[in-house]
């Protein structure tokens, strides 16, 4: 299942975003192609209030435990919008990061996996005295991992996370999607698993973000897994996407066959 929140509207006070809710749009269309996932479990929340994504969430655990004992569940949460070191500003509503973590628990999906794309969204792996990893130091036993909650942060408690026209939209979820596309399929094996988007999003957010005139945002990430089995997110070999070329476009251009990249045997 998955729960993809967009809010470009925070409090009054804040400054609208351009891109969270396209962004979330954008990531709940890969996970329908890619992402193994059917639409009647994949949910897309745009420009929600707190109490609505509440009852949303409240929703989910209701199906997850009527489906326990036939299905084992994982759960992708993402969100994209404002916030503080407490909690996500939907609108003029909060939603706080205690009671986020808090429902996403007890939805008992056997794996949580969450993004948050926010503004100091590193507080809420920082509440108990978790450091944020660099990528370097993540190092998942594909042997070890079968049940728990997975959080990833765009930034770090202290940090921005910044949106650029360049890229129509923020540095890490353009990589997250990007990566979740294939980009971060650095073994070959023709899927992408929580490590390698972790690494992905995480060296390709920071150099870019090192070229602003803010500085750098560091995405954290904070896990809690026990069990066997591996964490798949995306099969890029399952993509129906094609690539056009306009009529004015003249020249040759070099490319690389799917199956080369992907090979099924």
């Amino acid at each position: 299942m998955a729960v993809i929140v967009g809010n470009n509207v925070g409090l009054s006070s804040e400054e609208p975003l351009k891109y969270a809710e396209s962004e979330a749009l954008e990531l709940y269309k890969v996970l329908l192609e890619i992402g193994n996932l059917k639409p009647n479990n994949a949910y897309l929340a745009l420009g929600k209030t707190s109490l609505e994504l509440e009852q949303l969430l409240v929703e989910i655990g209701g199906r997850v435990q009527d489906a326990k004992g036939e299905h084992e569940i994982v759960l992708i949460f993402f969100y994209s919008g404002h916030a503080s070191t407490k909690a996500l500003h939907l609108g003029d509503t909060k939603f706080g990061f205690d009671r986020l973590k808090g429902i996403l628990s007890s939805i008992g999906a056997r794996v949580t996996i969450a993004f948050i794309d926010a503004c100091k969204s590193g507080a809420i792996i920082r509440q108990k005295g978790i450091s944020v990893l660099p990528s370097y130091e993540v190092r998942l036993d594909r042997k070890q991992i079968a049940k728990g909650q997975v959080f990833i942060t765009s930034s770090g408690p202290a940090e921005v996370s910044m949106e650029t026209e360049e890229l129509r939209g923020s540095f890490f979820s353009h990589y997250l999607i990007s990566g979740l596309r294939g980009d971060a399929d650095r073994d070959k094996d023709s899927c992408i698993d929580l490590e390698e988007i972790y690494k992905y999003t995480y060296h390709n957010t920071v150099a870019k973000s090192a070229e602003s005139q803010i500085g750098s945002q560091h995405p954290g990430f904070d896990y809690d897994l026990s069990g066997s089995g591996d964490i798949i997110i995306t099969w890029p070999v399952k993509s129906e996407s094609i690539l056009e070329l306009g009529e004015d476009l003249v020249g040759s251009y070099p490319s690389i066959l799917l199956d080369q990249l992907y090979p099924t045997d």
